[in-house]
């Protein structure tokens, strides 16, 4: 989710404990503030099929990243 609210169809290729990488055909310009499901990141690069997301206060553990990404439906 874009910080104007709206949505980007994304997948998220790449995940670690201090970001993600995401494939996306719109790119938010670097320094946008975004959330990849509950996680609240920042754009910090563009590469080839999409960008990469840099979180913002990162969770203690692996376990609590996955929850954060997951939402509910």
């Amino acid at each position: 989710t874009r910080s104007d609210g709206s949505e980007i169809q994304c997948k998220v290729v790449d995940m670690s404990l201090g970001g993600v990488s995401i494939q996306a055909a719109e790119l938010p310009p670097i320094g946008e503030e975004v959330m990849v499901g509950k996680m609240r990141g920042r754009v910090v690069r563009h590469h080839e099929t999409g960008f990469g997301v840099q979180f913002i206060g990162v969770p203690p553990s692996r376990g609590s990243l996955s929850q954060q990404l997951v939402t509910a439906a």
